[in-house]
């Protein structure tokens, strides 16, 4: 068996980083929903079916609001 070329071994390890990225943004999207229930006073076990998307556009707005009332 012949040694990986610097291609064939970057075609590998592709699958390992896209996973690794993927466990980032939702160990990330998880502590935003933390946060972001706790800062609006949320009861987290009656959100805890939240999409990805909810968390994002929750905390969008809660920034928004903190924005206006500087």
């Amino acid at each position: 068996m012949k040694p990986k070329t610097a291609s064939e071994h970057r075609k590998s390890s592709k699958p390992i980083m896209e996973k690794r990225r993927r466990a980032r943004i939702n160990e990330s999207l998880s502590q935003l929903k933390t946060l972001i229930l706790d800062a609006l006073k949320k009861d987290s076990s009656r959100h805890s079916k939240l999409e990805k998307a909810d968390i994002l556009e929750m905390t969008v707005k809660h920034l928004r609001n903190l924005q206006r009332a500087q």
